[in-house]
């Protein structure tokens, strides 16, 4: 049976919408806009440039990349009177930080960051993002072609200090061509709007590609196919010769294949906010008309922006530092159900690893599995989250995999207790948080008192 075709089944929906629709809806003509398909152009179509105007390609091929990076230090070194605006990224004024902040949310979920992660930040430019990455427990290489650039991040984490016990950041210079990190020195790489900027892209998501570890992933925010031709685009190449290129994905999609990437995958969404009143909201929820209006508003969105990620091909498994990854079955056996006041409790465990990812072991910074205990009397008012823990070992524990041992289990004194056994992925999540089921043990102490 042949196959309905793109037109046909735009069709289709269209006579649906408007047996649906109620008469004389406004609505109507936008809906049928919306889910009927244009004809599909290509993504990195692109208008005339305008006469008169600077051509990026032309501009980019008269630069070395010694000169691009000479003259990407001289825009901070002349431009110091911005240094403020600078410092204080992404929150410098509401448009701004409304449209950042909304992109950078996209990056690090399509990035699925983990604390101690080793992070690349391309083009860090004052480092804004840089710290927001410390501050996550990334150990982040702050990267910049301008040492005035890095003298800015440097200064940023002087001021804004990051708080808690978080990896210390290294500043790197970019020479415009090259990373000094050895091969598969990087679990993440993360660009906001600095690959457009550089004249040599495709010897750039090479380089990438080979400090990223196999598994590893980048994300990129960029601008789309008519980017140079945009009035700001022609100010900062007329006044700061700065390169403003088009981001073409066919090109990247290319580029990435032969630098070790699976093809490109694209964000949908918008920074433009979209709302609808609880009935349309309702009716949304239930898979009806409204929706087609959010479609519309990414679209339009979407045909000025590129927000990307690349996946490096290769195997990375999980570990306990993600939550999506805690899961186990837990199993605690104790030796008696009542004690003499300061004798401790000794009981035997059996843990069975049911997640998708590996339990790091006592040794790691970050997100090692202990199996811990809270005291909770018997109305389990809780009276220590952190009444014990117990090391798991130095070797870790794979998924699938069960571990045995026994633990003695601090006396806590006089009177009648629950004890909850959990495990616990040391600053990062309980497992009951991620959804795994605790185990309960009641324990009476002799002595003058029959509770707490």
């Amino acid at each position: 049976m042949r196959k309905p075709s793109l037109h046909q089944l735009g069709e289709s929906a269209k006579h649906f919408i408007v047996k649906h629709l109620p008469a004389g809806s406004t609505d109507r003509l936008r809906t049928i806009r919306a889910v009927v398909p244009e004809r599909v152009r290509s993504i990195d179509a692109q208008a005339p440039r305008p006469a008169g105007a600077v051509d990026a390609k032309r501009l980019a091929r008269e630069l070395s990349v010694e000169e691009l990076a000479d003259t990407a230090d001289a825009y901070y070194l002349n431009n110091m009177e911005a240094k403020d605006h600078w410092l204080a990224k992404p929150f410098w004024n509401v448009a701004d930080a409304t449209d950042t902040m909304m992109v950078l949310g996209q990056l690090l979920a399509g990035l699925n960051l983990s604390p101690g992660m080793r992070v690349l930040d391309f083009g860090a430019g004052s480092g804004w993002m840089s710290r927001m990455l410390t501050q996550l427990g990334c150990e982040v290489v702050v990267c910049d072609v301008s040492p005035t650039a890095l003298e800015l991040a440097r200064e940023l984490y002087d001021q804004y200090r990051v708080l808690g016990d978080k990896p210390t950041p290294e500043f790197l210079l970019f020479d415009g061509a090259t990373f000094d990190l050895p091969d598969a020195d990087i679990d993440r790489v993360i660009c906001f709007g600095a690959l457009h900027h550089t004249i040599n892209p495709q010897e750039v998501i090479s380089e990438l590609g080979r400090v990223l570890r196999p598994g590893g992933r980048a994300a990129f925010a960029e601008p789309g196919a008519n980017h140079s031709i945009d009035p700001k685009s022609q100010y900062e190449m007329k006044n700061y010769t700065v390169i403003e290129n088009d981001i073409l994905m066919r090109s990247i999609e290319r580029w990435a294949a032969q630098a070790g990437f699976k093809p490109p995958q694209l964000a949908v969404f918008s920074t433009t906010p979209f709302h609808l009143s609880i009935d349309d909201y309702e009716r949304l929820l239930a898979g009806r008309a409204p929706g087609y209006r959010h479609l519309y508003s990414n679209r339009e969105f979407l045909k000025r922006r590129r927000i990307f990620m690349l996946h490096k091909h290769g195997d990375e498994m999980a570990d306990s530092r993600s939550v999506d990854s805690l899961k186990a079955t837990i199993k605690v056996s104790p030796t008696t159900k009542s004690l003499p006041d300061n004798e401790p409790l000794r009981v035997s465990y059996t843990l069975t690893n049911t997640g998708s990812g590996r339990w790091l072991p006592s040794s790691a910074p970050v997100g090692p599995v202990q199996l811990g205990v809270h005291l909770y009397d018997l109305d389990r008012t809780l009276h220590d989250l952190d009444h014990h823990r117990i090391d798991l070992g130095p070797n870790g524990v794979m998924p699938g995999d069960t571990i045995e041992g026994t633990a003695l289990i601090p006396n806590p004194g006089p009177g009648s207790w629950r004890l909850q056994f959990d495990l616990v992925s040391d600053r990062v999540s309980w497992f009951e948080m991620a959804g795994s089921t605790p185990v309960w043990v009641g324990l009476s102490v002799e002595g003058a008192s029959t509770k707490p």
